[in-house]
């Protein structure tokens, strides 16, 4: 016999609430208090800057950075966080840790420098009279990112490109194309992250130093790490860095954006 659907329907109602009545033995463990967050770089009141960063089982901690010949010695505290206070330059530094004679960034700054095989840590500290390289309160241009097939290299690359302020509101005006290209053990991100060369064409430009441009800033290592292991094979990544850039990054940066043909309109820095 077939129990009616409304006797099953009321007793699971009914047992519902004996559960609802029956006391609870689930007991919560209390919440464990988060750490408080380390804070690495920190620019102090004076201008002086502290370094910590926490390694319990350490015996020794120091950090390197540009703007001192010898690295400095950090101190241990009781709670296993090493910690050190120096006076810095104003400027745009790299620094690392040494943790026991191993190198590593400082894990607690985001500011890392891009490169092929990131290893140091980026302290931008402002001066008091803004240079070129700090942000300022003027006219802005855009970054722009894309991502192509490169036909010379047969796999996806990157490239990043400046456009000066005012480049969306200038119809159809024409710039000059600037090729910025980044030392040996960077990448297409460098200059915008670490060098601000975005920041540095702003204030140009707004105090009529320079003219507005188009910057391409690419991946001057056409090969992967593994690929230059060998020394004979430099020839080649050269070679292959000037197709890619004539016959690919060039002709891109044609389509997309609106820059002088005239090759006295453009050029690279030395």
């Amino acid at each position: 016999m077939k129990t009616p659907p409304r006797l099953v329907a009321l007793f699971l109602f009914t047992a519902l609430a004996l559960w609802a009545q029956t006391p609870s033995t689930l007991t919560l463990a209390p919440a464990t208090p988060r750490p408080t967050p380390l804070i690495s770089p920190e620019v102090n009141a004076d201008r002086s800057v502290t370094f910590r960063l926490k390694a319990t089982n350490a015996k020794q901690v120091t950090v390197r950075g540009q703007w001192t010949k010898e690295p400095l010695a950090l101190n241990r505290g009781d709670d296993g966080v090493w910690s050190v206070t120096a006076t810095v330059a104003a400027g745009v530094w790299e620094y690392s840790f040494n943790v026991d004679g191993v190198a590593m960034i400082d894990p607690a700054n985001s500011a890392i420098k891009p490169m092929r095989e990131p290893r140091t840590s980026i302290l931008h500290l402002a001066d008091v009279s803004p240079q070129p390289w700090d942000f300022q309160n003027v006219p802005h241009g855009t970054v722009h990112q894309h991502t192509y097939f490169s036909k010379a290299l047969g796999r996806p690359r990157e490239l990043w490109i400046y456009t000066p302020p005012a480049y969306e509101k200038s119809g159809a005006t024409k710039y000059p194309l600037l090729v910025l290209q980044h030392g040996s053990g960077d990448n297409e991100q460098t200059w915008v992250t670490h060098g601000h060369a975005h920041w540095i064409m702003d204030s140009l430009i707004a105090a009529g130093r320079a003219r507005p441009m188009v910057i391409v800033m690419l991946d001057g290592h056409p090969f992967t790490p593994t690929g230059m292991l060998d020394p004979a094979s430099r020839g080649k990544a050269m070679d292959s860095f000037r197709r890619e850039l004539l016959e690919d990054a060039i002709p891109l940066v044609e389509a997309t954006y609106r820059v002088e043909s005239d090759v006295a309109q453009r050029g690279s820095p030395a």
